[in-house]
């Protein structure tokens, strides 16, 4: 795991590529080389494969790769659902209802929906053109099919989400920067990604093909810092696997000192991850047999609620979902 090579892609937040590789190959053991900056401490995918591919690997292969479907299954609509209602919630506290919100990379449009029941002024982007096409006509919410370099919403919104697609974007500082110019001065910004800390996986689980970024705490403060954006608060999921941001578009210009944001953090992430073994990982024996019965368990419930959703049409599966989180 310590071999140091040069990158092909220098790192987005110091732009050194000083690297040390942590990984060859992916969950499915196909080849893909996952390194460490030895100046930042980011983990991300190098080589990698062009811009023009990756584009059209979002708008026409990602939803059958990782969801083995063009449209969302019911299971996933009930997922995607109750995680939404779950969100709107921490949403609230720092946007009241009426407020304009965007969710980048919308999906099936779950998250969307629910919040314009909340009663807020929703649009979505989602480039998979499955997905944008199935989210528009189910539930008839405005969802824009298409990259977010090609939409134009300038200081539009009072709230962006990025869920789970900061790791995917090839260029996450000017991702971020060009979606903040979307927000309103005042503006928050929410984003949730995998945290590369997190030891609940087995290793060889860990690294994914779509995953060109794993972030940490630090160096998801230290990207948004960058793009312009305040970290008001980062927190961890229960499990410890996701990373949730809050983050404010302030109306001064902000460049704090990004070394101070990243120190230590290459030292810890490579402690981390060169300890978390196969061996160590399997007689932790708790932590997969705890991740097993949680599963299983998930697992039997989803089962039985999907079994009442036969034949229901999709909206009619999350307003049950908010009729039941209501009462």
């Amino acid at each position: 795991m310590d071999e140091q090579i040069t990158t092909t892609v220098p790192c987005c937040i110091t732009g050194s590529q000083a690297a040390v590789v942590v990984a060859e190959a992916d969950r499915h053991d196909n080849p893909l080389r996952t390194v460490i900056s030895t100046e930042s401490g980011l983990v991300f995918s190098d080589p990698r494969p062009t811009p023009a591919e990756i584009r059209h690997f979002y708008r026409e292969d990602y939803r059958k790769k990782y969801k083995n479907t063009i449209t969302p299954k019911n299971k996933h609509i009930l997922r995607s659902g109750r995680l939404a209602l779950q969100r709107i919630q921490h949403i609230k506290k720092h946007v009241t209802p009426g407020g304009s919100i965007l969710d980048a990379g919308s999906g099936g449009g779950e998250f969307v929906y629910i919040c314009q029941q909340a009663g807020y002024q929703v649009a979505g982007i989602e480039p998979n053109k499955g997905y944008a096409t199935f989210s528009a006509n189910q539930y008839g919410i405005d969802i824009f099919n298409g990259f977010y370099q090609d939409a134009n919403f300038e200081n539009t919104f009072d709230c962006i989400t990025l869920f789970h697609v900061l790791e995917h974007l090839e260029e996450p500082v000017s991702s971020l920067s060009r979606l903040a110019g979307f927000l309103k001065v005042g503006g928050h910004f929410f984003v949730e990604v995998p945290n590369v800390d997190f030891t609940g996986t087995a290793p060889h689980q860990k690294w994914h093909v779509g995953h060109l970024y794993n972030f940490n705490p630090q160096t998801l403060v230290a990207t948004a810092a960058l793009a312009g954006l305040r970290a008001l608060h980062v927190e961890t999921s229960r499990d410890g696997g996701v990373l949730m941001a809050t983050l404010e578009k302030p109306a001064e210009h902000y460049a704090p000192d990004v070394q101070q944001l990243i120190k230590g953090s290459y030292l810890q992430t490579h402690k981390i991850l060169s300890g978390h073994s196969q061996l160590k990982h399997y007689v932790r024996i708790h932590t997969p047999v705890k991740r097993l019965v949680a599963k299983v368990h998930r697992g039997w419930n989803e089962r039985q609620t999907i079994r009442q959703c036969t034949g229901m049409k999709p909206v009619d599966i999350l307003d049950g979902l908010i009729e039941n989180n209501v009462a």
